[in-house]
Formats: structure tokens, sequence, C-alpha cells
């Protein structure tokens, strides 16, 4: 993510994990997609980051202030 020295990973079963530029494991992003869903793109934007995947789907999940959920899908349309 900019500036925040944490990444943001996929895995082939759709979770997202957030971990630290080392690569520590921080959180698993809740909301995550997960069954039948191939993450192909993530793409950082300036209130968190988007997810893209199969069929056209694009998925943004905004930061928020809880440590042990940092991101949450959102519920706004993209503008």
């Amino acid at each position: 993510m900019q500036d925040t020295g944490k990444l943001i990973v996929c895995t082939e079963q759709g979770e997202i994990m957030l971990m630290n530029t080392n690569g520590e494991f921080l959180a698993f992003i809740t909301e995550s997609p997960m069954d039948n869903f191939n993450i192909r793109c993530i793409a950082p934007f300036s209130r968190g980051f988007l997810i893209a995947g199969d069929n056209g789907t694009i998925i943004a999940y905004e930061r928020v202030e809880d440590p042990k959920f940092p991101y949450k899908k959102s519920k706004r349309p993209l503008t």
C-alpha cells in the first residue's frame, strides 16, 4: 500500500491478507471474495485498494480505524 509499509497479498482461494513488507502476516481481510473468484489485479487508491477479477468484477476496500480489521469492503459506488 502506498506510504504504509504494508502489502496486500491474495491467495488462489480468493483470500486477501495484509502483511508487512518484511513478509510478516498482520491480518486477513474479513470480506475477501473467496470461492470461485480469481483475483487478477490489485491496485491502491486514495482510500484503500481495488481488486479485479473474472467477468470484469471490481471490488473496493476502504481503510478503517480498526486494527483487527483494517479494511472493509466498500458499500459506496466507485467514482
